[in-house]
């Protein structure tokens, strides 16, 4: 008993003291995508397969509901291929802040600004951040 008092009186000291370091995975976004057709907004409805284009090559999304965003630039541009092989392109510009935040973490990361570049093929683009969401930094709705 004297064991398990004693367990929990040092977590309970220990747990509080540990700092938030943000985001420490890379930096995700997650797109829905409107026709005004059908009431179904998730990509993977009318996209066979999406690709991102970061640091210069094309990466293969796998079947997910948040694309990655690149750390090495300031854009990160999207391609979807329907089935009929036709593209849509999205292409988003952020703002990076990297800053030291303190000892326990080191080194942190920030995106702000983030917005849609006019070389998009979609109508129309909207772009909210979204709090508390974590790994998703924003939420980006594409009109067709």
């Amino acid at each position: 008993m004297k064991k398990l008092l004693f367990l929990l009186l040092y977590f309970s000291i220990l747990l509080p003291s540990c700092e938030d370091c943000g985001v420490s995975s890379e930096p995700k976004v997650m797109i829905t995508y409107e026709d005004g057709l059908n009431s179904d907004n998730y990509w993977k409805s009318h996209y066979k397969k999406v690709e991102v284009l970061r640091s210069g090559t094309y990466d293969s999304i796998p079947d997910l509901d948040y694309f990655p965003i690149s750390l090495v630039s300031d854009t990160t541009s999207f391609v979807f291929t329907d089935i009929e092989n036709n593209t849509d392109t999205l292409t988003i510009s952020y703002e990076r802040n990297f800053y030291f935040q303190s000892k326990a973490c080191g080194y942190v990361l920030d995106i702000e600004d983030m917005k849609s570049e006019s070389q998009t093929t979609f109508k129309d683009v909207y772009i909210e951040h979204v709090y508390n969401e974590y790994p998703i930094l924003y939420s980006i709705t594409v009109y067709n």
